[in-house]
């Protein structure tokens, strides 16, 4: 129960916090958000529908990304990796890259298999309060009541 309060009052200060925003194209990004909630949530049913092994996961998570993403980015999209100090850019490799993709997936899958989808759904859902949390904390970012 404490829980799902968390989670909650999470929500609600995320949306306070908003409420000085302009909206007017945020409904593109929301749309996006929503189809990556839906392919994401189809990947956790799969993965243990399918029993994915470490092998396969790495490969179609990373090497088949990595295959299909790597031209767009070369060819169309603009690089500045060039001006970004080494050490800038090996810490942005492992926490945006490494950590996520590979850790973060892996323990995803072997969740699902081992407890389901529905639990791994529910403790899925207290990212965003824990993100607005260590934000506070660690970045020192306001939260909705910082503006009451």
């Amino acid at each position: 129960m404490f829980g799902a309060a968390t989670i909650l009052f999470g929500a609600c200060l995320a949306v306070y916090d908003g409420l000085e925003l302009n909206f007017s194209n945020t409904w593109i990004g929301d749309i996006f958000f929503i189809i990556g909630a839906i392919f994401f949530s189809i990947y956790v049913v799969l993965s243990r529908l399918w029993n994915v092994t470490m092998t396969q996961l790495l490969l179609c998570g990373s090497v088949i990304n990595a295959i299909l993403y790597l031209p767009i980015y070369f060819i169309f999209l603009p690089k500045g990796l060039v001006e970004v100090p080494n050490e800038i850019l090996v810490l942005q490799m492992i926490y945006q890259g490494f950590v996520p993709n590979l850790i973060g997936i892996f323990f995803i899958t072997y969740a699902s298999q081992k407890i389901g989808s529905a639990s791994i759904s529910a403790i899925l859902s207290s990212v965003p309060p824990i993100g607005s949390v260590l934000g506070l904390l660690i970045l020192g970012e306001l939260l909705g009541l910082a503006y009451l």
